[in-house]
């Protein structure tokens, strides 16, 4: 019996434990309780009438990355409706905030059969638009079984996620092959992908760096700026556990030689602040979070940004960035275009696995600095802060790298347009490209 049967069957007499699953979820707070109903499939809103584009997007990040082509897929094919679903209360309320009017959000249901057919026999989507790599097996069988057109978006598998598929490539070629087409976030991703059997892949770039308006507003920064009255600044940026506590010894080794260094720290996961309040006690800095004071006191060395969205802001305001996910947490690095973007002088650690060919880019052009551990950190940031000319120089050429990455919305949009006529949604007349 395949493997994909075994878990089909296995799913279906799982639900009383996917229930008992859902209850504790929602007495941990990752699941709302008004809308639970949709984990089992069941829709909480009206499904418009005609075509509905459907995007599928497992967190913050993925919802993220694909939001610029869904403005771009709202703007031209204004007579689809589009769907996006995702699996996190963080990404629901992040969206809530950020989706054009009109576009409507659900959570994914969990990949139990019947819960999946509910859901696909209720929206009925034209076409089916995944994100990264998160692949539900009932919920890709059923709507490949349904002939619905499936694409997978900006995918990335990791070198130990792509080991284990190696050695189950029957488990891996019966899942990949219902996509149509795959789109990877970089060649590297895309030889990967082929190997484990997508049936057509390439890479066009990484639709995280597609261009989207990253809003600060200049007031707000130019007050935040008069505040601390002209101290040096540098950031640690979407850290994990373990590159606070880096952070924190750099700024200790770096405050001999700069007495007024303000040291930013902005955890990947906002709710993990506590968890820094504590090491920031315990190494005897002062501190005060976005989230109380807005700004920091002029006693403080630290400032923690404890909420979600407002990492451009700080990008903006920090001259240096060091881009956590990328000492060897597993995180396999994150954005570092971001920054780029916002002038901010890029280091990172030696982890930078899930952007390897364009971290590879950025240090080889001089856009930023790699560094192995802690030492290093504080030699790159010290360097940074001292050697404006350096530090100008290396933005320079971040902000040269990063306007290339920001064609790559065209490219996308451009390789989706066959699937878009074989299900039948047409663009808006006298749509143009933009």
């Amino acid at each position: 019996m395949p493997l994909l049967n075994i878990y089909t069957a296995a799913t279906s007499i799982a639900t009383p434990l996917l229930e008992r699953l859902l209850k504790k979820r929602l007495a941990q707070g990752k699941e709302k309780a008004e809308r639970l109903s949709e984990r089992r499939g069941m829709a909480t809103v009206e499904r418009p009438d005609g075509d509905l584009i459907w995007l599928h997007a497992a967190s913050v990040g993925e919802s993220l990355s694909v939001l610029p082509l869904i403005k771009r897929l709202n703007k031209e094919h204004a007579a689809a409706s589009l769907l996006v679903t995702s699996g996190t209360v963080t990404s629901a309320n992040l969206l809530a905030d950020l989706l054009p009017e009109g576009v409507i959000h659900q959570f994914v249901p969990l990949d139990q059969p019947r819960w999946v057919a509910s859901f696909l026999d209720y929206w009925k989507p034209s076409l089916g638009l995944w994100v990264e790599s998160e692949f539900w097996p009932n919920l890709l069988r059923q709507a490949n079984a349904r002939n619905i057109p499936l694409a997978l978006l900006n995918a990335r598998i990791s070198e130990k996620s792509f080991q284990r598929w190696s050695r189950a490539k029957s488990l891996s070629g019966s899942l990949l092959k219902c996509f149509d087409f795959c789109l990877a976030q970089d060649q590297l991703q895309a030889d990967r992908l082929s190997k484990l059997g997508v049936k057509s892949v390439k890479s066009v770039g990484n639709l995280k760096f597609a261009g989207q308006h990253l809003n600060v507003d200049p007031d707000e920064l130019s007050q935040f700026q008069r505040k601390i009255k002209g101290r040096p600044v540098w950031m640690a940026a979407s850290t994990h556990a373990g590159e606070e506590l880096a952070a924190i010894e750099v700024h200790k080794e770096l405050q001999k030689q700069h007495r007024d260094l303000l040291t930013v720290i902005v955890p990947r996961h906002p709710e993990r602040a506590d968890d820094v309040k504590a090491d920031l006690r315990q190494a005897r800095l002062k501190f005060s979070s976005w989230s109380k004071t807005k700004v920091p006191h002029p006693s403080d060395q630290v400032f923690l940004v404890d909420t979600l969205g407002d990492l451009p802001f700080f990008c903006a305001l920090s001259p240096i960035c060091f881009m956590g996910g990328s000492m060897n947490v597993g995180a396999g690095g994150h954005n570092i275009v971001e920054p780029a973007r916002l002038s901010s002088a890029l280091v990172y650690g030696p982890d930078m696995g899930n952007f390897a060919m364009l971290s590879e880019a950025f240090v080889n052009q001089g856009a930023a600095l790699q560094v192995r551990d802690t030492s290093e950190l504080v030699d790159a940031v010290d360097n940074l802060l001292i050697d404006e000319e350096a530090r100008t120089k290396q933005i320079a050429s971040a902000l040269g790298l990063a306007a290339e990455e920001t064609k790559v919305l065209d490219a996308v949009y451009d390789e989706l347009r066959p699937l878009l006529a074989k299900a039948s949604i047409e663009p808006k007349i006298g749509s143009t490209r933009g």
